[in-house]
This record gives structure tokens, C-alpha cells and sequence, in this order.
């Protein structure tokens, strides 16, 4: 904090430094020892709209002048008349200097007499060029009175004001105006060069952090602030072209986009879009008006333009404050110092404005009132926007910290369920191969019974491998919904077979229930919808000890889809005499990994991601879950499904009938492998497939075994190996083959059952994918796929 005042303060003394120039700096000259005025105690005051300043010098009473009085006399009029009298006491000539507490007058016409009949006259102000003035001043309004030695001056003054500020002549001595305006030059400088500073400051940080929308407004509201005040005092039209237009022009345009901006800001600092949408139509309605005055001074007059910016000024500045307090009221961080800075900057501003009144006694504050409160306003709004700007950098910078600890976590857990993927499913497919193999020979009865239920044991083990990586899959969005036709009766029997001799085993009843309007085709993903029931009926077998489990097909709804398509919804109940579970477990029962209590996991196992895998499977399916349970009095899951009813006649449906397996004899095939089990297993399918095979135990004897004898048809390739993986064999074949102009289709044939390895083993050059474990059909549908494509490239 110390560091960042340390740097604003040299900034702003730069900005002091670039915003005083040499020539605000007006040299004093001496004034005369003997100089003496006496101005009289009231001024008389006068309006006319025709009378020119040759006529009212001949005839004053055309003016109609009359002792000023403040209750009567306290109003804006087109032509403004004054009349005094000056008398110098002295024997020698003295030089008085009027001027004004208001900065744009249209014209300031001053006349008057001598005794010797010599008529001065001057003019001055907005209309005027700068190079007609009496006085080179920086200002409009200083006109020289030089009054004869022993003699007393009537002083004329015409005053065209077409502007809402009201106007009080001051007559000065020369040393008093020249003080007065190295002062006011030095007041207005300095605050200038603070803005300056702030402007540097924020230019930093927007170098530094490249947060370019907030701090950017703040930038432009700070610089048209500066504008104003420039332009405003008169500083600018000594620089611009000799041009009142074009110095009119410049005004109403800085005026309009510094009215503009300041709702704008206001917007990104009480995040009035998304927080207060109401108070943001207003905050836009002022935006959209104030800028609408850019174009506005081309279509009507520009005392007008001035008037309605004045206007729209004092009713944004009471706008801001009120929702400043409103913003207090609601607590917002930011609330007490935007709507302290906002006050203070109406308050002035109108003060300034109304200081030139001569009810009103000038003093600094209200005579640099503008400045002061403007200064003020940004220097508070620069910090705050800083801050906030800092605020969300650090915030962004710990969100960015958690989404790359997410993203590791993420890596770190798809890498784990990728390694125990293929940890598991090696063992697994020589599990399964040689159950498989087993099965194929002569068995006792009670030898069949024992494989049976080894066969149910892998295969529960698989089970809960799939469900590991199917909650990655849902995880990542990368399920894909099939759209088939099926017999949803036929699917749910098929179902019902696996589930109803384990509770056989188990002494329960197993009851099925049909409504007879279910139709007897369906679109959908049937591999799914199995998934579901069996999950759930695996549920309810799991914790029933006593009693029945009950599966009841019902339709739900019927009606057609937006498209025109006839659709049913069924609903599936799968209800059970169990344990039950109470209502505090249930609020955690659908979350991953979760058990509704830990005794579950010890007494009946499992992985806790069957109902979760079930409710993302259904919510996918365009469906729902809904499970109710009470303990000790079993558990009923209401799953609803909506199906498109197929067209397609009943013997289109799916069947699960043996596919006839192809005729490979004579085919070449070089079998990478280097688990001996598993080379045992596809050894004999593909002994049952009769094709000719060669083993290889690792990547570096394959590719000795090709350079001996490429002429393989087909290569099936492990990629988790010794010595050198299938990736990096892959890669070499891939490379010594182009300049051959042969291409070897090489199968990836991998315990790694996950879209990324998949897409890594095509990356690398291989072309098919086969996940462990490897079945008959499925391996000989891909061989005799490949047998025909072996191709010179």
C-alpha cells in the first residue's frame, strides 16, 4: 500500500509537471505606490435587448438602470447592462482590470468616456476570437479599465449570457488580477496534474495486468475529466485554432463523453448487468443520452447543448448518489467511498456552478469547486477499479491454481483407472480365455458346475471393472447412446434369466410382471437399458435375505415426440423385501464411490458406483430415477424411459443368435504378446480359427521376426510390453514399410479399454483396436475384416 502512494504521488507530481506549462506563469508588473480606487457601494444595474453601447453611452436611461437589489435583480437575462463609477484620487493614470467568477460569457462589451472625450471600447468572451481580446489571457473575460489621473469614470459593461450560470464583475488592481491568475492557473494546474498522475497510474496497470475493459473506461473518464477542465477554464483555446466554433464544438463533445463514460464506469463498479438490472437500464439510458449530445450541438443552438448537458449533469449526479446509497444499503464493498466521491463531486459542481452569484460569497473551494470534486472522484475511482482489478487477478490466478490441480487430479485419476484397467483385465482375459477353452472339452457335471460359477465370479469382476470405467466415461462426456430397434420384452426376459437363478440360489422369489400395451419394437440403446436393470436387480438380490424381488414393465405415457414420432415411456419398477436404507443414506446413495454405509462395503462388497452410473445413465437416456426405502422394509427404484416405437417389423429385432465364424484358414498372422497366459489363450482361437501364427514376446523380437519374414497378413500387437511396448514397434514397422510401398495391418490388442489408448494406438500407426479380454467372435470378425485389405501403399 505504502508503495503504491509512493508511486501515485510521483506520478502526480509528473502530471503537475506536464500540465503547467511555461506559459501559465504571467510575470506581476509594479503596481503605481499612489494607486487608489473607490468603487461605489452598490452597482446599478440594467437590461435591454436593442440598445446598442453607442446608444446607451448617449442615453443611459435606455438601459434602464436602477440600484441593484438581490431579490429582484438575482436572474439570467439575454443582455445584461451594469453601470459604475471609478474615480482616481491620484495624479497619475491607474489601470483597473474587471473580471468575472464565471468562465463563458458570450460577449463582454465594456465602454466609457473620458473628460477629454475619448471613448474606449472592448470586447471579449465566448464568441469572440482570442486574438481581438484586450488582455491576452487564457481566459475570456479581463478587460482593462484605465482611468485618467484626478478624474472619475462612468464604466458601461453589456453582458450576453446565454448560459445558466449567473455573472458578478469584480474590478481588480493589476497586482490583485495577476495574482488572482498565476493562483487560479497554479490551482487548476495542480489538480490537472494530479488527474495526470492518476491517468499514468492507471496506464500502468493496465500495461501490467492486460485488464483492458474496466481500467480502459476509467482511463477515458479520467482523461475526459481532464478535457473538461482544460477547455473549461480556457487553457485549451489558446492552443486551438482561433475558431469560437470549432472551440464550442470541442467543448460539447468532451462534455458529452465525460457525462457518457461516468454511468458506464459506474456500471463495472457495482456490476450493476448481472447483480442490479434494473439500476443498470438506468445507468445505460443517462450513457446512451449523454453521448446523444455529441451530434446534438449540429442540430440546435449551442447555449441550448450547454443548458441540456448542465441539465443531464445535475440529474446523473443525483441518480449516482442515489444508488451509491442504495448500493450502501445492500452492503456492497465499494458502496461508502464511490457514493463519498460522487456526492462530494455533485455538491461542488454545483457549487462551482452557482459561484459566480453575487448572493454567493467566493471562496476556493466553491471557486475550484469543479476541479476539487473531480479530483477527488477519480482518485477514489482509480483505486477502487485497481483494487478490484487486483481482486480478480488474484482470484483468478487461485481459480486457475484449482482447475490445474483439478485437471492433475483428473490426469492423475484417469491415468490410475487406465493402469488398473489394464492391470486387471491381462489376468482377466487369461481367466476368461482359458474358461473359454475349458468349456470346449469333455466336463463332469459337477466339473460344469464349477466352472459355471467360475464363470459367474469373472464375470462379476469384470462387472465392476466396466463400472469403474463407464462412471470415467460419464464423467467426460464421452458415453455414446446407440439407437436401435429391440424388443423390450424380449431384452427384459433375457435379463430376468440372468437375475432369476441367483435368487434361486438365494430361496427367493423372483416375479415379473408385463403390461400388455407394451409395443413390441423399440428404439433405443438396449446395452444400456441391461445395464440399468442389472444393476438394479443385482441391488436387490444383493441385500435381500428373505422374501421376493419384483420387476414390473409398465407403460407410463404415450404420445409423439416433437418430430411426429410415436413414443412411449415405460417405466421399470424394481422393488425388493430387503434391508431398506434410511433417509439420512439416502442423501448420499447416488454419490461415487459411496456406500450408504460402510458396513455394506464389508458385508456384501461392491464399488459404490452402480446406482450413480444408473441416475447419470437414465438422466443420459432422457429419463429419470427415483428410489424410496425404509428400513427393514425394503427398497422400491421407479426407473421412467421414453422410447420412439419402431416401424419395423418383429423379425428385425436384435438377436443373440451365434454369428458363423469365417473361413481364415492359411492366413499368416504375427502375435505380439508377452504375458504367457494370455499368448496361450489367443493361441487357441486362433488355433480354432486355423490360422497360421507366429509369437513374438515383446516389440524388439517382432521386429527382427518381420525383417526375417514380412510376409504376415495381419499383426496383432500388445502395447503394454518389455523391452520395447506395441506403440514404439508399431512406429518402427510404420517406418521401415514406406520405402517397401506395403502397408501391414497391425491390430492393437490391449488390456486398456479407454477412448485415449484407443486413440493413442491410431496416432501411432496402428490400425484396428481389440480390448482385453479377447473373445472367439470377436477376433475372428476383425481378422476376417482385415484379411482382404493388406494392401501395397
Amino acid at each position: 500500500m505504502l508503495r503504491l502512494i509512493h508511486h501515485l504521488l510521483v506520478m502526480c507530481v509528473a502530471g503537475w509537471l506536464l500540465a503547467s506549462p511555461s506559459w501559465a506563469s504571467i510575470a506581476l508588473p509594479d503596481e503605481d505606490a499612489a494607486g487608489a480606487i473607490r468603487i461605489l457601494d452598490h452597482w446599478e444595474v440594467g437590461y435591454s435587448d436593442t440598445a446598442s453601447w453607442q446608444a446607451v453611452l448617449a442615453d443611459p436611461s435606455l438601459a434602464g438602470f436602477h440600484a441593484y437589489n438581490s431579490a429582484k435583480d438575482f436572474r439570467r437575462a439575454k443582455n445584461n447592462w451594469f453601470r459604475f463609477n471609478i474615480t482616481n484620487h491620484s495624479d497619475a493614470p491607474i489601470t483597473r482590470i474587471i473580471d468575472f467568477d464565471v468562465n463563458l460569457p458570450n460577449e463582454i462589451e465594456l465602454f466609457y468616456q473620458t473628460q477629454a472625450g475619448d471613448i474606449t471600447h472592448h470586447l471579449a468572451g465566448s464568441d469572440y476570437r482570442f486574438d481581438i481580446r484586450p488582455i491576452p489571457y487564457y481566459r475570456f473575460h479581463a478587460l482593462p479599465v484605465n482611468i485618467p489621473a484626478q478624474e472619475t469614470l462612468t464604466v458601461f459593461l453589456r453582458i450576453k449570457n446565454d448560459y445558466l450560470a449567473p455573472v458578478n464583475p469584480l474590478l481588480r488592481t493589476q497586482t490583485g488580477f495577476y495574482k488572482q491568475t498565476q493562483f487560479a492557473a497554479s490551482v487548476s494546474h495542480t489538480f490537472m496534474g494530479v488527474m495526470v498522475g492518476v491517468l499514468l497510474y492507471l496506464l500502468f496497470v493496465i500495461l501490467h495486468s492486460r485488464e483492458y475493459k474496466t481500467l480502459t473506461e476509467c482511463c477515458l473518464f479520467i482523461a475526459s475529466g481532464i478535457a473538461t477542465v482544460y477547455i473549461f477554464n480556457g487553457f485549451a483555446f489558446m492552443r486551438l485554432p482561433d475558431d469560437p466554433d470549432t472551440q464550442k464544438t470541442l467543448f460539447c463533445i468532451v462534455l458529452a463523453v465525460f457525462l457518457g463514460l461516468y454511468p458506464l464506469l459506474v456500471r463495472q463498479i457495482f456490476d450493476t448487468p448481472s447483480q442490479y438490472p434494473s439500476i443498470n437500464k438506468g445507468l445505460l439510458v443517462f450513457s446512451v443520452t449523454a453521448f446523444s449530445g455529441i451530434f446534438t450541438w449540429t442540430l440546435i443552438p449551442f447555449h441550448m447543448v450547454v443548458h441540456l448537458l448542465s441539465l443531464l449533469s445535475l440529474a446523473l449526479g443525483i441518480f449516482l448518489v442515489t444508488t451509491g446509497i442504495y448500493m450502501i444499503a445492500h452492503k456492497h464493498p465499494v458502496g461508502w467511498p464511490v457514493t463519498i466521491a460522487m456526492s462530494t463531486f455533485l455538491l461542488m459542481s454545483t457549487a462551482s456552478a452557482l459561484g459566480g452569484s453575487p448572493n454567493i460569497p467566493t471562496s476556493v473551494f466553491i471557486r475550484y469547486g469543479y476541479e476539487f470534486g473531480l479530483t477527488m472522484q477519480c482518485l477514489v475511482l482509480a483505486f477502487v477499479v485497481s483494487d478490484r482489478i487486483r481482486q480478480y487477478r488474484s482470484t483468478a490466478a487461485i481459480q486457475t491454481q484449482q482447475a490445474e490441480i483439478a485437471a492433475a487430479q483428473a490426469a492423475a485419476k484417469s491415468d490410475f483407472l487406465a493402469r488398473m484397467s489394464h492391470e486387471i483385465r491381462t489376468p482377466m482375459n487369461g481367466i476368461i480365455g482359458m474358461l473359454d477353452m475349458l468349456e470346449n472339452t469333455r466336463l463332469t457335471d459337477e466339473q460344469r458346475k464349477y466352472l459355471d460359477i467360475t464363470h459367474t465370479a469373472s464375470n462379476s469382476l469384470l462387472h465392476i471393472i466396466n463400472d469403474i470405467l463407464d462412471y470415467s466415461k460419464i464423467e467426460a462426456g464421452k458415453v455414446v447412446l446407440e439407437n436401435i430397434a429391440f424388443d423390450p420384452v424380449k431384452e427384459v426376459k433375457r435379463i430376468a434369466g440372468i437375475i432369476q437363478p441367483q435368487a434361486e440360489q438365494k430361496n427367493l422369489w423372483f416375479r415379473l410382471y408385463f403390461d400388455d400395451r407394451i409395443p413390441p419394437l423399440v428404439n433405443g440403446d438396449p446395452n444400456r437399458l441391461a445395464q440399468i436393470l442389472v444393476n438394479l436387480l443385482s441391488n436387490a438380490l444383493k441385500f435381500t435375505e428373505q422374501g421376493e424381488i419384483r420387476l414390473e414393465v409398465t407403460v407410463r405415457a404415450a404420445g409423439k415426440n416433437p418430430a411426429g414420432q410415436e413414443r412411449v415411456t415405460l417405466g421399470f419398477l424394481i422393488s425388493d423385501t430387503g434391508i431398506g436404507i434410511s433417509r439420512e443414506q439416502q442423501e448420499t446413495l447416488f454419490t461415487a464411490f459411496t456406500q450408504a454405509d460402510s458396513r455394506i462395503t464389508r458385508i456384501y462388497g461392491g464399488s459404490g458406483l452402480g446406482l450413480t452410473i444408473c441416475k447419470e445413465l437414465c438422466q443420459l437416456m432422457g429419463g429419470h430415477l427415483h428410489l424410496t426405502s425404509q428400513p427393514g422394509q425394503g427398497t422400491s427404484v421407479q426407473v421412467s424411459l421414453p422410447f420412439v416405437i419402431s416401424k419395423k417389423s418383429p423379425g428385425t429385432g436384435n438377436t443373440q443368435e451365434m454369428l458363423a465364424l469365417p473361413d481364415l484358414t492359411g492366413m499368416n498372422v504375427l502375435l505380439v504378446e508377452d504375458n504367457p497366459i494370455n499368448q496361450q489363450v489367443i493361441e487357441h482361437i486362433l488355433a480354432t480359427l486355423k490360422v497360421n501364427y507366429t509369437v513374438a514376446e515383446n516389440g524388439q523380437v517382432a521386429l527382427e521376426i518381420m525383417q526375417q519374414s514380412p510376409s504376415f497378413d495381419v499383426v496383432l500387437m500388445d502395447c503394454e510390453m518389455p523391452v520395447m511396448d506395441g506403440f514404439t514397434a508399431t512406429r518402427h514397422i510404420r517406418e521401415q514399410e514406406t520405402p517397401q510401398g506395403h502397408h501391414i495391418p497391425i491390430i492393437a490388442l490391449t488390456a486398456h479399454a479407454i477412448d485415449s489408448y484407443r486413440q493413442r494406438c491410431f496416432e501411432c500407426g496402428m490400425d484396428d483396436y481389440i480390448a482385453k479380454p479377447v473373445r472367439l467372435q470377436q477376433l475372428a470378425k476383425i481378422l476376417n475384416h482385415w484379411s482382404g485389405k493388406k494392401q501395397g501403399r
